[in-house]
């Protein structure tokens, strides 16, 4: 009980600080769609709750898609934010072909 008192109050710490980064930054009225978390810490227990209930927005665990030659072991939400940032820079690639272009090109379809 005690540890579940302590990950609780840092990742209330966290979010918060997180929150005032987005404010900071001027994005906060950008987030209409909600919040999609990532990576391993994002399978805790009642975080998306949590997220929720800071924010005010939606919040959801993302998985990798639209991504082709993954192992199966790594199809989950500890790889998400990876390979939405392959995708995003196969999608978003005017320049000549490179090797990085070549690599990305393996993985998206």
């Amino acid at each position: 009980k005690s540890l579940d008192v302590v990950i609780n109050s840092r990742l209330k710490e966290l979010l918060g600080i997180i929150r005032n980064d987005i404010e900071e930054a001027g994005i906060d009225l950008q987030l209409h769609s909600g919040v999609v978390l990532t990576g391993g810490g994002a399978q805790m227990n009642g975080l998306c709750e949590l997220v929720k209930k800071t924010y005010g927005l939606q919040a959801r665990v993302g998985m990798p898609i639209h991504v082709d030659g993954f192992p199966s072991g790594i199809s989950s939400t500890s790889f998400a934010s990876i390979a939405g940032g392959l995708l995003y820079a196969h999608r978003n690639d005017d320049s000549k072909p490179s090797i990085w272009h070549s690599l990305v090109k393996r993985f998206m379809k």
